[in-house]
């Protein structure tokens, strides 16, 4: 299933469907490297880089904010601004297990919406 992500979200970003927006605390070079070590060095996306993890909540919705654009966010974490925040814009939030990251039909769900929501589908 991960091939199964990054082969999907590879074709979106090079078709300049969707952006891909990584919203990490990893450090930007530990990002590349592990799409390269798993052959997806060349995936185009644009990085946040928030000052720890209870940062990176301010750090997608600012992005949110100034964008307004509709959204997908998929987070293994729940913020706690997340519970006082209307995003202005169509989202879809996904809050897979930390354990078992996206399942296929969680996967399936994002295509959906994005289909239904933007006009993109893969």
């Amino acid at each position: 299933m991960p091939t199964q992500i990054l082969d999907d979200l590879r074709q979106l970003a090079a078709a300049g469907r969707v952006e891909v927006v990584w919203a990490t605390s990893w450090p930007l070079d530990m990002i590349e490297w592990a799409l390269d070590a798993v052959g997806y060095g060349d995936l185009r996306f644009r990085h946040l880089e928030p000052t720890g993890l209870m940062h990176k909540a301010d750090s997608v919705i600012a992005d949110v904010e100034a964008d307004r654009l509709p959204f997908v966010w998929v987070d293994d974490h729940r913020f706690p601004k997340e519970a006082d925040w209307t995003p202005p814009v169509p989202h879809h939030r996904l809050m897979p297990s930390p354990q078992v990251g996206i399942t296929p039909t969680q996967w399936q769900q994002i295509i959906e919406w994005l289909s239904a929501h933007t006009g993109n589908a893969i």
